[in-house]
């Protein structure tokens, strides 16, 4: 099939979509926009997560297809992955004869998929960051409980992930630091991998003039600076390494804003108080209309240790801010940050726990605006050039007809 006259019927999968707020959703919104911008049929399949959810739904031209949930009864909940990757396989059946290709963003829907396409058509999985090692990570957010569910079940979704990254035709990580990773992780050479960053929203994230009104109700003063940070208030996200480095700026004229909420959050809010810059922090909780803040802001600072990417950095950038991010330090530091922010040009990147640099590097960019324009006019220019949606929307397309052709 020749993809660029016919129009290609692309089903991305996932556990949810819209109404759930997250990367992986807006990221599946995205795509299928952009798909259908460049002429062809995106349809999403994920779960009914919410009982009310339609089964069927379009969404500004999305086709949207829901099924039922899989939950076992306890005690057999423990099972649920191996249930929920088997019961799949009966709806992907029903829909197989309707597509042209699947991108699927999570092992389940990757794993159920290949297994009834049996390399008859197009299975690329997206994936994020190893799914047993992300459950880790955020046993620190769940009760006692859902621990103990968690250390059961973590045996079998490794199991699935596995088999789904061997399965399917290729395997696309959004960074070369998730490549190495899941390369290392499961043992799979990294000649499957391909490296297809996400792109960004130009229209909706772009340079405006500060809203002095909205910094009024945040508390912000007409001669202060801001520097802001957008993120999930857990411990992978670091945000006491920047809470330490800005109560060590000499510059004092600063509010930091952080945009987001999280199991940290009164954890981080103590911290604020015992470095005494509590008065100088504003904490907003999770805001969806980000971009509001990325327009009062001066400096974007993300300091996480741990990313599938960092899309925030995009935003920041496409919005004329530049940024300062953590440096890879692999195994310990995952991070995309040098292969987004160019050192010293479009933003700084610090070691991890470099708190005393990264005090600097804030002083520097408060102080000098020539500097920060610099920064500015570069971040943008990059994200209109390496991030808009139809390159990365393309690149997939190119993948999907490359594997297409060696069938």
């Amino acid at each position: 099939m020749d993809y660029w006259k016919n129009k290609m019927r692309i089903e991305l999968q996932n556990i949810e979509f819209f109404p759930a707020k997250g990367g992986i959703e807006s990221y599946l919104y995205n795509v299928s926009r952009t798909l259908l911008k460049l002429g062809h049929k995106p349809s999403i399949f994920c779960t009914k997560h919410i009982p009310n959810l339609l089964q069927k739904e379009n969404i500004k031209g999305i086709e949207v297809i829901r099924h039922k949930r899989f939950n076992l009864p306890f005690p057999f909940r423990f099972f649920n992955p191996i249930h929920y990757a088997i019961g799949l396989q009966k709806y992907i059946n029903e829909r197989v004869n309707k597509v042209d290709a699947f991108w699927a963003r999570h092992p389940y829907y990757c794993y159920a998929t290949a297994k009834v396409v049996e390399k008859k058509k197009p299975v690329i999985f997206i994936q994020a960051t190893p799914l047993p090692r992300f459950l880790k990570l955020n046993y620190q957010r769940i009760s006692l409980a859902n621990r103990i569910y968690t250390i059961g079940v973590i045996p079998q979704v490794y199991l699935i992930e596995k088999k789904a990254l061997f399965s399917c035709n290729r395997i696309v990580t959004l960074s070369k630091s998730k490549k190495k990773e899941i390369s290392d992780f499961y043992k799979i050479s990294t000649n499957k991998f391909s490296v297809i960053p996400p792109g960004v929203d130009l229209e909706r994230f772009k340079l405006r003039e500060k809203d002095k009104d909205f910094m009024y109700k945040l508390g912000i003063k007409k001669n202060e600076c801001v520097i802001l940070t957008v993120g999930r208030l857990v411990a992978s996200k670091n945000i006491s390494m920047l809470l330490r480095a800005f109560s060590k700026m000499k510059i004092k004229n600063t509010k930091l804003i952080i945009v987001g909420d999280g199991f940290q959050k009164i954890y981080l809010q103590n911290l604020a108080k015992d470095l005494n810059i509590e008065k100088r922090v504003v904490f907003t909780g999770f805001i969806q209309e980000v971009e509001k803040f990325y327009n009062i802001a001066d400096v974007f600072v993300c300091p996480s240790i741990y990313e599938g990417f960092g899309h925030v950095f995009l935003e920041a950038m496409a919005s004329g801010l530049p940024c300062i991010g953590i440096k890879s330090d692999y195994p310990y530091t995952i991070v995309a940050t040098e292969e987004i922010i160019e050192d010293g040009k479009s933003g700084f990147v610090v070691k991890r726990n470099a708190i005393e640099d990264m005090a600097v590097k804030l002083d520097l960019l408060i102080n000098d605006r020539d500097l920060r324009n610099r920064m500015s006019n570069l971040a943008r220019s990059i994200c209109e050039k390496r991030y808009h949606w139809e390159n990365s929307v393309n690149r997939l397309l190119l993948l999907t007809e490359e594997i297409s052709k060696k069938k």
